[in-house]
């Protein structure tokens, strides 16, 4: 059908944080019809598992680098809500892609709802240059696995 679904993929769970139980919470806040649209996966699953969900997306949202980075692998965009440096070193210059990365590590952000607006405005971006967007990032993903194994080389061969 042509519904676009939204998955909210829990990431970190008890004894450090709840994230499926915040899904839950947040899933009784849409009526029935709306819940429709929404896949919620709240218990632990597989690093293999994640990835496939993340890039079978059009596009992530989320705040947390391993899934950013996962669904850059699968060729994909992700909106990174950044709450420190290392965001803008792997994806800003490491993959070129700053122009998805919203500095998120300011409470008035939140508390004003300015996070919201600066979200959309990523959503925006990527719909209006997809094609664009998942080519450059295919090739950045493809020169950072030669750099890597570059290194995996010169390591062995020492």
């Amino acid at each position: 059908d042509d519904i676009q679904k939204i998955c909210l993929l829990a990431h970190t769970f008890p004894p450090h944080a709840n994230e499926g139980r915040v899904i839950e919470e947040f899933l009784v806040r849409f009526s029935k019809e709306e819940r429709g649209r929404l896949i919620a996966v709240t218990s632990k699953i597989n690093q293999i598992r994640s990835r496939f969900i993340l890039g079978s997306g059009m596009f992530t949202i989320t705040g947390r680098m391993h899934a950013a980075i996962s669904t850059f692998q699968m060729g994909k965009p992700a909106i990174s809500l950044s709450y420190s440096a290392k965001y803008q070193g792997v994806i800003g210059i490491n993959l070129d892609r700053g122009d998805l990365i919203i500095e998120s590590n300011n409470p008035n952000l939140w508390d004003s709802g300015e996070i919201v607006k600066l979200v959309m405005d990523r959503v925006d971006y990527i719909f209006n240059n997809y094609e664009t967007l998942t080519v450059s990032i295919k090739d950045k993903v493809e020169q950072q696995i030669e750099i890597v194994d570059s290194c995996f080389d010169r390591i062995i061969n020492k």
